[in-house]
């Protein structure tokens, strides 16, 4: 499988997950989660789906990945324990700098 070069993914390395005995992607040694002055912030609201904060902000629905690295969310689909906890979500300008653009 090919992994473009903009992807968010580029920084993912085949591992044996053992539960399921198969080779899947995984991410390691993504960019260190700094605080930066222009981060935004947002306050998560129990009608809120991850995805679409995501393209809301950010422009795109994949970049809910970086919105869980930045935030220590371990699953999206599991968020009722963040309603009323402010986000912080990095610019779309550190998103190109650091996360797409990173090598």
């Amino acid at each position: 499988m090919k992994i473009r070069v903009d992807s968010i993914f580029r920084f993912a390395t085949p591992y044996l997950d053992e539960i399921q005995s198969e080779y899947t992607w995984g991410i390691n040694d993504l960019p260190e989660v700094l605080r930066r002055d222009d981060d935004q912030f947002y306050v998560w609201r129990e009608s809120d789906r991850l995805d679409l904060v995501a393209h809301r902000l950010l422009g795109d629905v994949r970049h809910m990945f970086v919105i869980m690295h930045y935030n220590n969310i371990a699953d999206a689909m599991n968020m009722q324990d963040f309603v009323g906890v402010t986000l912080r979500i990095p610019s779309r300008d550190t998103l190109e700098r650091i996360f797409l653009n990173a090598r």
